[in-house]
């Protein structure tokens, strides 16, 4: 089974990207290990990115492999749509 990076942009420490960060943490850790890498990225940190990887918006979630990138902007409190993202069976922990 191949690997699914997730990059999860935020800015700071505000409540609003703590929970987006805590919700997509708590959503990774249903999966066994080495099936989803998440690599957090805060842009007050390395606001450089932000114009890399056309970030617009955050907190934004972002697959970034396999391809295609798909990515979600919001507080990350649907969980189905953190399924539809990673094109993953949460229940089963394996590709749909």
């Amino acid at each position: 089974m191949r690997e699914i990076h997730l990059r999860l942009y935020i800015l700071g420490t505000s409540a609003r990207a703590s929970l987006a960060r805590q919700r997509v943490e708590e959503f990774c850790g249903q999966f066994p290990p080495g099936r989803l890498r998440l690599e957090v990225i805060d842009l007050l940190v390395d606001g450089e990115v932000a114009e890399r990887d056309r970030i617009i918006a955050t907190p934004s979630l972002r697959r970034v492999m396999p391809l295609p990138v798909v990515s979600l902007v919001g507080d990350m409190g649907d969980e189905q749509q953190l399924v539809a993202l990673v094109n993953v069976d949460a229940t089963q922990g394996r590709a749909m």
